[in-house]
């Protein structure tokens, strides 16, 4: 008959104190980590990449909606959140191209620190003096 080997009292202790140990260095991550899921977003949070998104493309599809006649003429612009006029305004710049004979510039809308660019085309014929 075979010998049964079985686990002594001092290897389970040693393992339940080895166990409990890790338990306790885990802890406190654990509990930071459920604070931060439980914590609202403040209400002046950064606003999200879609709403400023949307916010882009709403202008470049009627932007007489926002007061302006031509998007792609303006250097800068002060734009108002149609839904939450208590928000700063989004600032929309046109970025300037070195090549005079582009077909298109590029508009940056930003909020915050959020940034959306975006490209609208550049009629030529309107730019031009009419004698």
């Amino acid at each position: 008959m075979r010998p049964r080997r079985a686990l002594t009292l001092v290897e389970v202790l040693a393992a339940t104190v080895l166990l409990a140990m890790l338990a306790a260095a885990c802890m406190p991550m654990l509990q930071r980590a459920m604070r931060a899921l439980d914590e609202p977003s403040p209400p002046d949070a950064p606003f999200e990449l879609f709403e400023l998104s949307q916010l882009a493309d709403s202008f470049l599809a009627d932007a007489s909606a926002f007061g302006v006649e031509s998007p792609s003429e303006q250097d800068e612009l002060q734009l108002p959140w149609p839904e939450h006029p208590q928000r700063p305004p989004v600032s929309v710049r046109r970025l300037r191209a070195q090549d005079t004979e582009a077909d298109h510039t590029w508009l940056a809308f930003s909020s915050g620190k959020t940034f959306i660019f975006r490209w609208v085309p550049v009629d030529h014929n309107a730019q031009e003096p009419v004698p």
